[in-house]
C-alpha cells in the first residue's frame, strides 16, 4: 500500500506538470484513518472543454496516467476517482485500505 500511495501521488504530480494548462497551484492532502488512507490531489489549472485535463497535446502517446493509477489502487483493494472540478482545475482522489499491524 505504501508504494501504491507514493506512486499515485508521483503520477498525479507528473500529470499536473504535463497537462494542467495554466495551473499555478497544486495541493496534496493525505489523511490516515483507522481503515484507509485518503489521498487527494487538486490543481487549479484550466479544464479543457472535453472534460479531462489529460486531453491536451501531451496526451498523444503519453503513457497510461489515470488508467494506471486506477489499476494501482485496485490492486491493493482501493479505489481512485479523477474528474475536473466545477470551477476549473482537476482532482484525483484515492482511498487505499490500511492493514492492521499486530
Amino acid at each position: 500500500m505504501d508504494l501504491a500511495a507514493y506512486r499515485i501521488v508521483q503520477e498525479v504530480l507528473t500529470s499536473t506538470l504535463r497537462h494542467a494548462a495554466g495551473a499555478d497551484g497544486t495541493g496534496v492532502r493525505i489523511t490516515a484513518e483507522a481503515q484507509r488512507l485518503r489521498i487527494t490531489v487538486t490543481d487549479n489549472g484550466l479544464t479543457p472543454q472535453y472534460g479531462s485535463v489529460h486531453s491536451g497535446p501531451a496526451a498523444a502517446g503519453a503513457g497510461c496516467g489515470l488508467a494506471g493509477m486506477k489499476e494501482r489502487a485496485r490492486l491493493v483493494g482501493g479505489s481512485l476517482h479523477a474528474a475536473p472540478l466545477p470551477a476549473g482545475g482537476f482532482e484525483v482522489a484515492a482511498q487505499l485500505p490500511v492493514e492492521e499491524v499486530s
